[in-house]
């Protein structure tokens, strides 16, 4: 049995399938290994600053830097998705700077 059957106990007048279309109310993503739910229509930003204050500002000011999954930095306003890993690294690019010359290491 299917889980639309079973949420409406085979009513086939049903109107629609209430599981499926509801959106999500969190958006659950990784920074540093630990799980961090948001808000959809958040950015990576919004999620780094519900993980650590600190290490918002951190990032902000250039103290540190915010990369994805693969280690390349991203921008601020970079949206979330479902299962997106971050990562707060030591490093002087700020939040909003997401691009590297062919001079940096």
């Amino acid at each position: 049995m299917r889980i639309r059957d079973r949420a409406h106990n085979g009513d086939s007048h049903f109107p629609y399938d209430i599981i499926s279309h509801m959106p999500p109310e969190r958006v659950v993503v990784f920074i540093n290994a630990q799980r961090v739910e948001v808000p959809p229509g958040s950015t990576a930003f919004d999620a780094l600053r519900v993980w650590s204050a600190d290490s918002a500002a951190q990032v902000e000011g250039g103290v540190r830097s915010l990369s994805d999954a693969r280690g390349l930095p991203i921008g601020a306003e970079s949206p979330v998705y479902g299962g997106a890993i971050y990562r707060v690294t030591g490093g002087r690019r700020g939040v909003g700077d997401a691009t590297t010359s062919a001079g940096e290491a």
